[in-house]
């Protein structure tokens, strides 16, 4: 599994799992409506290559490029945001991340009460997509608990691959055992801010990455322990 929030990235489960909270709300009560920008794009874009050169180092050589980073293309896209200005997040998912032609997206509203049943899990979806939100994880909503739950569930499922963008990493981590929480600098983080990536991604052959990435990271609430057994991939002055 690996995951990030505001700009802190960690890998567990044999690199099943990403998540990436550059630009956007998650885990805040702010609404930054000007956030939704070209910046934006570029971080989810970030977040894809980064679970693709994960997946491609971590996972069996034996399959095809997007077979790794994706499964079989089969997404369900767990939306978490009822604030209908963002409605399009899948949208601006699909566009960004570029998969493969003919994959095909489910969309869940959580907020709602739908969620993937184990029998989708185990049969009918790859890869899980869990949203930015301007909800906080540790608020005592019912949809919360259960999408908790499905992420417990993916994480039981050797062959299902998670990316959890914003809110929704941070949903995994704190699901998984780690610890969600406001920023440390005790206020709200609406900035550019400077990402260092771990060597184990920048000596990668066939798609090294950059030492640093400069990208804007707004949120209220970042992971501040991660999971138990989680590898660090990424991490900045917001999030370390």
């Amino acid at each position: 599994m690996t995951l990030s929030d505001g700009q802190t990235g960690f890998n567990l489960h044999g690199g099943r799992f990403f998540g990436n909270d550059n630009v956007e709300k998650g885990g805040n009560k702010h609404k930054h409506q000007n956030s939704k920008c070209s910046g934006w794009h570029s971080a989810v874009a970030v977040a894809g290559i980064l679970v693709e050169m994960v997946a491609l180092a971590r996972c069996s050589s034996t399959l095809s490029r997007a077979q790794r980073c994706w499964g079989r293309g089969r997404v369900a896209f767990i939306n978490t945001e009822d604030d209908e200005s963002w409605q399009d997040q899948q949208a601006m998912f699909e566009q960004a991340l570029q998969l493969p032609a003919g994959t095909a997206w489910t969309t869940f509203n959580a907020f709602e009460g739908e969620l993937p049943s184990l029998a989708d899990l185990q049969h009918r979806y790859d890869s899980v997509l869990i949203c930015g939100s301007h909800y906080n994880v540790d608020e005592p909503l019912e949809w919360i608990a259960k999408l908790f739950d499905v992420v417990r569930a993916c994480a039981a499922l050797p062959l299902m691959r998670v990316v959890g963008v914003c809110f929704g990493s941070q949903v995994v981590a704190a699901a998984l055992g780690g610890t969600v929480g406001p920023n440390a600098c005790g206020g709200y983080v609406y900035r550019n801010e400077l990402v260092e990536v771990a060597p184990a991604l920048q000596i990668m052959p066939s798609q090294p990455a950059p030492p640093s990435l400069n990208l804007l990271a707004t949120h209220g609430q970042c992971v501040l322990e991660l999971p138990p057994d989680a590898e660090r991939l990424a991490w900045s002055a917001g999030s370390p």
